[in-house]
């Protein structure tokens, strides 16, 4: 069976409350779970420890999600880290699509259901585990 307890997890959300959510229903899970307050905060993050993934609020102030995982992307450190966004804007498909286009490997809508926080974020951890695995042999 395929380990994902311990992996490492960013959760990016400039509300308290959201924060709060993700990381009591990640952490029963066996996660490691860090918080940042805010883009800039999360790519310091990003450069002081390896991450697997990270869920990012697409609205914030300073630096809004798109400018983060634009930054992640272009940085060798962190280009390969997957990114969830979280966002309570429209489902149009250009806004959703904006995002693919910056990095994203899915989306969350808010107000954020738990089982789906839960199973998107373990089919991404499982794919990152196995392309790991592909990549030592």
């Amino acid at each position: 069976m395929l380990k994902l307890t311990g992996m490492n997890i960013l959760l990016v959300d400039d509300t308290p409350d959201n924060l709060y959510v993700m990381e009591s229903v990640l952490e029963e899970q066996g996660y490691n779970i860090f918080q940042a307050a805010s883009g800039p905060e999360a790519l310091f993050m990003l450069t002081q420890r390896d991450f697997d993934l990270v869920l990012l609020d697409v609205q914030m102030p300073e630096m809004d999600g798109f400018e983060v995982a634009q930054l992640m992307k272009g940085n060798s450190k962190t280009k390969d880290v997957a990114i969830i966004f979280i966002t309570a804007l429209s489902k149009e498909i250009r806004h959703i699509q904006k995002g693919y286009d910056v990095g994203a490997e899915n989306y969350l809508f808010k107000p954020i259901e738990p089982d789906e926080l839960r199973k998107k974020v373990e089919v991404s951890l499982k794919y990152r585990r196995f392309k790991k695995i592909g990549e030592q042999r």
